[in-house]
């Protein structure tokens, strides 16, 4: 216990950050399901942000709000998701279309995928349009270890002035001489940061691993700029690049989400880069230096969260989601049946995420210690 109390009082502020970006997070997605069924004339019972012990609760209408100690999560709860109703009909979740139904349990989802959108759009309308441009340079930006760049020398920073003589400006040109001259002896000039010019005598690889080519360098031969259109466009033009970056996202969670899932079914276990709520601690905490840099952390979790929630898993919304279809797609002559069967798969799903939850917390915990 002290040790926790150590840990908050040197840390508090970080703490405090990471629980307003998943907090907002989570409030927009309950926010979703909660204003759809509004608007939908579903009686909404409660609406919580983060999971009991609760702080702080009041009754508005036909509604409780709270506010869970537990930060990781958050509900609505609607009259007749159940289906046990006795009074109140015309009120009830289970009393709506199956599509009204299936716009309700999606809306929290929606809402993340536009709260990304969004964020994207403010950070690329207030911090301009990023694009490369030739630099007239090829610069070294990192040098594996054991290689043979490694071992003549070459270090991060270097500015590659020439090859043989020959004047170098792009990096396809510094590629193409140096395969020409695979197990060769090269001399390559350099300019250092402090201003030292060097020759650097080295022999490229014939066989080398795919990940590092012939010397084992990282180049790099164009500038970041950014473009700052007028005010009035900025909006039009932020939010198209913010829109792109959504997708953008939203395809790499997807993949990442397939090879998380391959790797529980070949291997039994998590992938490494796996991060649950103590690994985006981490990763808020290095990450959120700035305001917008944070904005830009939150969209990429929103997106994350949307992908989450739409797996076709219970107690998620796409596990519902998968219900509502399984109802549209045999009506009431298995109602028993699916019902048992809807019962039966939330406890699986709960089980799952509980192990995964776990696997990937212990995970982080370990990265942690390690580093």
């Amino acid at each position: 216990m002290d040790a926790v109390i150590n840990f908050l009082q040197q840390n508090w502020l970080d703490v405090v950050r990471f629980i307003v970006v998943i907090g907002v997070l989570i409030l927009v997605h309950e926010f979703g399901h909660f204003i759809v069924a509004k608007l939908s004339g579903v009686k909404v019972l409660e609406f919580a942000i983060g999971f009991p012990p609760k702080i702080l609760k009041f009754s508005r209408g036909d509604t409780q709000y709270s506010l869970g100690a537990i930060p990781f999560g958050g509900f609505v709860r609607m009259y007749g998701e159940d289906k046990k109703v006795t009074k109140d009909i015309e009120k009830s979740f289970s009393n709506r279309s199956k599509k009204l139904r299936a716009l309700i349990i999606s809306a929290g989802v929606l809402m993340n995928l536009l709260l990304g959108v969004i964020l994207f759009s403010i950070v690329y309308s207030a911090t301009g349009i990023p694009r490369l441009v030739d630099a007239g340079k090829v610069s070294v930006v990192e040098v594996a270890r054991n290689t043979p760049a490694y071992s003549a020398d070459l270090m991060s920073g270097d500015v590659i002035l020439a090859v043989d003589g020959q004047k170098i400006v792009t990096v396809d040109e510094f590629r193409n001489y140096v395969d020409l001259k695979k197990g060769k002896e090269i001399k390559i000039a350099v300019v250092r940061k402090s201003g030292e010019e060097k020759n650097i005598v080295v022999i490229p690889r014939e066989n080398p691993p795919k990940s590092e080519g012939p010397l084992g360098v990282a180049l790099v031969d164009k500038n970041v700029t950014y473009y700052f259109a007028p005010l009035w466009q900025r909006p039009i033009i932020g939010g198209w690049y913010g829109l792109k970056e959504a997708i953008s996202w939203t395809e790499q969670t997807l993949l990442g989400t397939a090879a998380l899932f391959s790797g529980i079914v070949t291997g039994g276990k998590v992938p490494e880069g796996a991060a649950g709520p103590v690994g985006i601690y981490s990763i808020t905490k290095t990450v959120c230096s700035d305001v917008f840099s944070c904005l830009r952390f939150m969209g990429v979790i929103s997106i994350n969260l949307a992908i989450l929630n739409i797996l076709p898993i219970p107690p998620f919304d796409g596990g519902k989601l998968f219900f509502v279809g399984v109802e549209a797609a045999f009506r009431s002559r298995a109602a028993a049946i699916r019902a048992k069967l809807e019962q039966v798969a939330t406890l699986a799903g709960l089980a799952f995420i509980l192990w995964l939850l776990i696997s990937i917390t212990l995970q982080d915990i370990g990265r942690l210690m390690g580093r």
